[in-house]
């Protein structure tokens, strides 16, 4: 890995005081064979106290030469580090901000699941007390149910949720969007209707002399679907047919993976008003409002 210059500098410094020592070091070991008689390794001492010398002028003159050079590399490393460091305190920040809300977003959302299970533990209960079985498995469990007491009878009564009860919060229940959802529902039976047998007790007798027809009514209604369709889309369409045709808790339609309570509920709110719009019974939204004055004004 290459170095800066002024920790090159500051090594060759090192270096050349190393050397220097070995000179020393060298010469007095030089003395010390000739004093007693050694010439070989007199010798060889002084050849190393001259090799070392060599090196302590080199790294000198390497210091000598890129000093103020590396004067100035030191200080642009100094001030590189420390925005390095203020650079690394700031994402620290960041990272310890993005943790405190993700951890306050994980609390909200324990909280929130602890009073779904509260609500459904108590819907359960009340069902139970109607003598419906509440397993989210079976068909009542995932129904939009409503109990009530009747005057003289001793326990509950279950039975599926009105309109009104489809929209969670009161404030949205209006006439337009009751109305739409009625007539919805009203649309779906038209085009399921038949494809339930009534149940027999005899085997019947088929005496028509040609296969049976759709009804013209059931025709109908399912061109009149895919319109309405086509106006709102599929996607709206499915969630209607989920939770006002057949009365689905929200929950039940999360577990089909239609996504989330809350994203279910926003889109459910948008589809009846799509209805609603489609059918005249509610005024033209906002938005087609805008871009028709856009159109219009082109």
């Amino acid at each position: 890995m290459p170095q800066t210059l002024d920790l090159r500098v500051e090594r060759a410094a090192a270096l050349a005081e190393k050397n220097l020592r070995s000179v020393e070091r060298h010469q007095r070991a030089g003395v010390r064979a000739i004093q007693k008689g050694n010439d070989q390794k007199a010798k060889r001492e002084i050849e190393l106290a001259e090799r070392a010398k060599d090196l302590a002028i080199r790294h000198a003159q390497f210091v000598e030469r890129y000093a103020q050079s590396a004067s100035r590399a030191r200080t642009a490393r100094m001030v590189s580090a420390a925005k390095t460091l203020e650079l690394a305190m700031a994402a620290a920040k960041v990272a310890d901000e993005t943790d405190q809300e993700r951890e306050r977003r994980e609390r909200a959302e324990a909280r929130r699941q602890r009073m779904l299970d509260r609500a459904d533990a108590a819907r359960a209960k009340d069902l139970r007390a109607a003598g419906v079985d509440a397993d989210a498995r079976t068909a009542a469990g995932q129904r939009e149910l409503v109990t009530n007491s009747a005057r003289g009878v001793s326990r509950k009564r279950a039975s599926l949720a009105g309109y009104e009860a489809l929209i969670q919060n009161p404030k949205d229940r209006t006439p337009t969007r009751i109305k739409a959802m009625e007539t919805f529902d009203e649309l779906c039976h038209r085009a399921h209707a038949g494809l339930l047998p009534n149940p027999r007790f005899e085997r019947g007798v088929d005496v028509s002399k040609s296969l049976p027809g759709v009804p013209d009514d059931r025709a109908d209604a399912l061109m009149e679907m895919s319109r309405l369709a086509a106006r709102i889309g599929d996607v709206a369409q499915a969630i209607l047919y989920f939770r006002v045709f057949e009365r689905r808790r929200f929950t039940a339609m999360r577990d089909l993976g239609m996504g989330d309570e809350r994203t279910l509920a926003t889109l459910f709110l948008a589809a009846v008003d799509g209805v609603a719009r489609h059918y005249g019974f509610a005024t033209t939204h906002r938005a087609v409002e805008a871009m028709n004055e856009r159109l219009s004004a082109a």
